[in-house]
């Protein structure tokens, strides 16, 4: 795979590249047969122990009549943190992926592929399993599986992937702000240089915030008001 030209702009970690495979609601996979390209935007689960990607389908269609001839694709999983009033600049990371299509047959991994896309894209997994997966169902629904062999990631300025800690960078704001982990569900900001402790140390018109993070990797802002240095 030839190398990103913006080397800045590189993700090289797998960690931050898988990542946004588990982080995205879809996929958008490129498919070809007889020099026609087909486009497709797939709903998903990625599974980081097989490094595959589940996805629905009907057993019937043009993608399956292209998959069956040529079962090389191309994909790309989107993270769009939104444009950058004023700065023209637009902020996110991409995992882009080549790899081989198949359809599955097997009840076992069906009911597993299952899981695991209802586990990335439901906020309450557990209860959504047990209504959805049931033995009639996994036996009639179309999966598809698409193997990874190789992948890449780019990713804009700002935007910091890590699964226990984010740095946010405010470019116009001035400094850099660290965001630390703070309890189960939270993660406070703190100014390079400030008193952490019960927000002393902090001038006047500065702000603390917290910010709900969840299960989420990726996070390029906070709610946070900076007095520039006067």
């Amino acid at each position: 795979m030839r190398a990103l030209r913006r080397k800045e702009k590189a993700i090289e970690a797998q960690d931050e590249m898988t990542a946004i495979l588990e982080d995205a609601k879809y996929v958008t996979v490129a498919m070809c047969m007889r020099n026609e390209p087909y486009l497709v935007t797939l709903s998903h689960g990625y599974d980081r122990e097989r490094n595959c990607l589940y996805f629905l389908c009907a057993r019937d269609g043009k993608k399956i009549d292209i998959l069956k001839e040529n079962s090389v694709i191309w994909g790309q999983a989107l993270l769009d943190k939104g444009y950058g009033q004023g700065a023209c600049n637009h902020l996110y990371a991409t995992t882009q992926f080549r790899g081989t299509a198949s359809l599955i047959e097997d009840i076992e991994e069906k009911r597993h592929a299952l899981e695991v896309m209802i586990e990335g894209l439901e906020d309450e997994p557990g209860s959504v399993k047990a209504k959805q997966i049931t033995e009639e169902s996994v036996k009639g629904v179309g999966i598809g599986r698409i193997d990874i062999n190789s992948m890449s990631g780019k990713k804009s300025e700002g935007v910091i992937i890590s699964p226990w800690w984010y740095s946010v960078s405010f470019g116009a704001c001035g400094p850099d702000v660290l965001a630390d982990q703070h309890g189960d569900d939270d993660c406070h900001v703190d100014l390079p240089g400030h008193t952490h402790q019960d927000g002393q140390g902090f001038r006047e018109g500065d702000k603390r915030s917290y910010i709900p993070v969840s299960q989420s990797r990726v996070v390029h802002e906070a709610v946070i008001q900076v007095v520039s240095e006067a």
